[in-house]
């Protein structure tokens, strides 16, 4: 008898412990430094340099040596936007029209789509024109949605050719010339440049 009590109570004291405490995470200030190529770009991101900006904006964006923050792309898309950086002023408005990373709004996508636009930036220009289209923080006008897609086909967007043939469907003879007269002036103020993605 004795043998069974005493397997027994050495699972007694067992019981009543707690479980063993599992280590803490270290603070992100013991954390491993970053990547050489982010410690490079965050300084010059933070001396001012838009296209580091724009750069440190997308590595958060998708995650990319940096952990995925979509908040935190956004206020580099920003900084380097408001320096007149297209690709960033691009960025921002999608991040705006979708609600990524800020609150959705229409009509501050259209801000910096139009900003990014009037710079070349053909996927911005077919953006701004398709906001035209549907009236997305604009007021809709197929007479200057056909007029900022056909820029954007000219600057090398091709799906702004589908879209663009989409908006012809809505506009009736007359308007059709007002389009076409449009689309001359923007081609005057903001030339054909074709920008590099």
């Amino acid at each position: 008898m004795r043998l069974l009590i005493f397997p027994f109570l050495l699972i007694l004291p067992l019981v009543g412990q707690p479980a063993p405490r599992k280590k803490p995470k270290p603070p992100a200030a013991n954390r491993a430094p970053e990547r050489p190529f982010i410690a490079d770009m965050r300084a010059k991101a933070m001396r001012g340099q838009a296209k580091a900006q724009f750069d440190l904006g997308v590595s958060y964006r998708f995650g990319q040596g940096v952990p995925q923050d979509d908040a935190e792309a956004v206020k580099w898309y920003r900084k380097a936007a408001q320096q007149g950086y297209a690709k960033a002023q691009y960025n921002l408005g999608v991040c705006s029209d979708t609600g990524r990373g800020t609150s959705r709004d229409y009509s501050e996508a259209v801000r910096w789509y139009r900003q990014a636009a009037e710079q070349g930036h053909a996927k911005a220009q077919f953006n701004l024109g398709v906001s035209y289209k549907y009236g997305q923080g604009v007021t809709q006008d197929y007479v200057e949605a056909y007029a900022w897609l056909s820029l954007s086909a000219a600057n090398g967007e091709a799906i702004a050719l589908k879209s663009r043939g989409e908006v012809m469907n809505h506009l009736s003879p007359q308007d059709f010339e007002r389009a076409k007269v449009r689309e001359r002036k923007l081609r005057e103020e903001f030339p054909v440049r074709k920008l590099k993605y």
